[in-house]
């Protein structure tokens, strides 16, 4: 094997131009581009992170306003419940009147029809009296006796409608 120094230190030359060329317009764009794209990749992790921060905030904020609705909805439930008694109680005092005014007027009617059968029962007992004193003047006309049947059957009258 012969070895050609010559051409060995060529090789080293071309070589040592080559990684300067390289280093000079190649390697800083490239490192350029590299850290460019470092810092970006940097970025994006920041960003989310605090991406990841608002939507743990907004999730913290959602079950608060989703805590507060549920304690409206409650609250709203337990009044639509009240209003319900109330209504109910109302509904029942009403009934209450309704019946208490119907029970007045057939008391009201009760009393009426007593009487009116008192008028009735008293028209017919004289009615009665009547005839039996007919009956009695035709058979016999005995004064003391046809007066203290009167004045007893008077009596008897006035007691019935007290």
């Amino acid at each position: 094997m012969n070895i050609d120094v010559q051409q060995i230190l060529t090789q080293m030359v071309g070589f040592l131009i080559l990684l300067w060329l390289m280093r000079r317009f190649a390697w800083t764009p490239l490192l350029g581009l590299l850290d460019e794209r470092r810092e970006r990749i940097a970025r994006s992790f920041s960003d989310i992170e605090k991406e990841k921060e608002a939507l743990a905030a907004l999730k913290e904020e959602y079950r608060t306003k989703m805590l507060e609705v549920e304690q409206q909805a409650r609250l709203k439930l337990q009044e639509a419940v009240r209003e319900g008694e109330r209504v109910g109680r109302e509904i029942i005092e009403a009934a209450k009147q309704e019946a208490d005014k119907r029970f007045s007027q057939a008391q009201a009617q009760i009393q009426q029809e007593t009487e009116a059968a008192q008028l009735r029962l008293r028209d017919e007992v004289v009615s009665l009296a009547l005839g039996s004193a007919e009956r009695i003047i035709r058979q016999e006309l005995n004064q003391p006796r046809d007066t203290a049947l009167v004045l007893q059957y008077l009596e008897e009258v006035k007691s019935r409608e007290k």
